[in-house]
């Protein structure tokens, strides 16, 4: 081929397409590495920001299990979280009707049911029941309630309330005998307990 008969405007303008396709896709490509590097600098930053949240939530969630889980124990083995210990309220009455010498007690239980207090408490994935409980009491002196309650208090599996007590003379005279009483006490209580909702067993 003779150089005379080559076609250089021809030639030169399919080079100088080649030229821009070869800086276009320098450009494409140099873009595509900035990107990339700019999202995995974005990528690591979220990274150790959501590691660094995980961590302070792990150790929150810890400290919060290490302070209250052996309260939530404690208030298990009270009976004031799971079932409820009627046999042990009855047997810490009868236990306190003979170590104060208490003339007359009687004692009725109502049904557990759900209790809604007159406040707003929030008890998540819990509960809230309360049973109610009837005392009729003769005794001797207004002391011997006062030291009755407090053996429930000391001795109770549970956690309780009295929603009222009321007392009255049974007699117009005073008898210092130890097996009659001389007055009258009729008190409502309320013993409260949590259970998971939906009847599911709580298990530790």
């Amino acid at each position: 081929m003779n150089k005379l008969s080559i076609e250089w405007p021809i030639i030169r303008g399919a080079l100088g397409v080649f030229s821009l396709c070869l800086l276009l896709s320098a450009l494409l490509l140099g873009g595509t590495f900035h990107f990339r590097n700019a999202m995995k600098r974005d990528y690591t930053a979220h990274d150790n920001q959501f590691k660094a949240v995980s961590r302070e939530y792990l150790n929150v969630d810890e400290r919060i299990i290490n302070d209250q889980y052996p309260r939530f124990i404690e208030l298990y083995n009270k009976g004031v979280i799971g079932e409820e210990r009627r046999l042990n309220w009855v047997e810490t009455l009868e236990n306190a009707k003979t170590a104060l010498k208490v003339p007359e007690l009687s004692y009725q239980i109502d049904t557990r049911k759900r209790y809604q207090p007159d406040f707003p408490l929030a008890t998540g994935a819990y509960e809230m029941y309360a049973s109610g409980m009837k005392l009729d009491l003769g005794v001797l002196h207004e002391n011997d309630l006062k030291s009755l309650l407090d053996a429930l208090d000391r001795e109770a599996s549970g956690l309780y309330s009295v929603a009222k007590c009321e007392l009255s003379r049974k007699e117009k005279t005073i008898t210092p005998d130890p097996e009659r009483a001389n007055l009258h006490a009729d008190c409502s209580l309320l013993w409260y307990s949590i259970k998971l909702s939906g009847n599911r067993e709580i298990k530790l």
